[in-house]
């Protein structure tokens, strides 16, 4: 590892917590990989249907964009002070 990382974060990594926390972290991204790839693959292997193995990307892309953008909102709103006078008042 870099010195300079070891150096700067050198509590983080002597914490045992933050270690649970980074593997729980790498293991979860890694099912959501295998995820990502493996229903499509599956998907084509039963179908033998590129089309439908796209459909399924597509698909899967749509919570992201639209949960997406709402959030961008929020964070406007809220960095603008609206979301606070809403809530109060």
């Amino acid at each position: 590892m870099n010195t300079y990382i070891k150096n700067k974060y050198s509590l983080l990594f002597h914490n045992k917590n933050f270690d649970k926390l980074l593997l729980a972290t790498f293991l979860s991204e890694m099912g959501n990989q295998m995820q990502r790839f493996g229903i499509p693959w599956i998907i084509f292997h039963i179908t033998n249907s590129g089309s439908l193995m796209a459909l399924n990307f597509s698909l899967s892309l749509i919570p992201g964009v639209f949960f997406g953008f709402i959030g961008g909102i929020i964070a406007v709103l809220y960095q603008i002070g609206l979301v606070e006078k809403e809530c109060c008042y």
